[in-house]
């Protein structure tokens, strides 16, 4: 991927085929992204719980996607002398053309990477995709929640639909859990989510 000034792009991806072969053939494949440290995260619980759980198997590719400083766009983008002031056309950098024709972004919300998730969804959209936007809001304490819900609202504007994944409701919810076990059940959450509109709405 290329490089502007010191800003570096990181586009990973994950084949995965499921080993119920029946359940494949009724199951259209789905495309999943993890978008910043807290969607590559979630993303990655998501992959572990579907392996473990028959129930909620389906096929699908993956994508992680991580990236700092740069914004990014759907129009041309630009190459300035101050690095500060870049912007990189997201079509330079991804091929949209390998996602399945449903997919999911999963987002947290107040990152650098996890908050231009629109500009994904965008671009997914112009590409014919269905876009499920799973957005994930930051605990109170991070003392990021402003910016993830303008994030928010802008994912909602360029995604086909979007899905609120509250951090700090979900701590509230389970009690005084480790940190672990609240990300647990977020991902936990993600995967029937997933699971669901991949298999009865689609």
């Amino acid at each position: 991927l290329p490089q502007y000034g010191t800003h570096c792009f990181y586009v990973c991806d994950r084949k995965h085929k499921i080993t119920n072969m029946e359940h494949s053939k009724k199951q259209e494949k789905i495309s999943l992204i993890g978008m910043g440290s807290v969607g590559m995260s979630a993303l990655s619980g998501v992959r572990r719980i579907m392996r473990q759980n028959a129930n909620l198997q389906i096929p699908y590719s993956c994508s992680y996607m991580q990236w700092s400083g740069t914004e990014l766009s759907t129009e041309k983008g630009n190459n300035p002398t101050n690095a500060e002031d870049i912007v990189v056309n997201v079509n330079d950098i991804i091929d949209f053309s390998k996602f399945e024709r449903l997919t999911f972004v999963i987002a947290g919300l107040e990152e650098k990477t996890g908050a231009q998730a629109n500009v994904i969804a965008e671009a997914l959209q112009k590409n014919g995709n269905t876009v499920i936007g799973i957005g994930i809001l930051p605990y109170d304490v991070e003392g990021a929640t402003e910016k993830a819900k303008h994030a928010l609202k802008l994912l909602g504007e360029k995604a086909t639909a979007t899905i609120v994944l509250h951090n700090q409701q979900i701590k509230e919810q389970y009690g005084k859990m480790p940190l672990a076990s609240d990300l647990q059940e977020a991902h936990n959450v993600i995967a029937e989510v997933i699971f669901h509109i991949s298999s009865n709405n689609y």
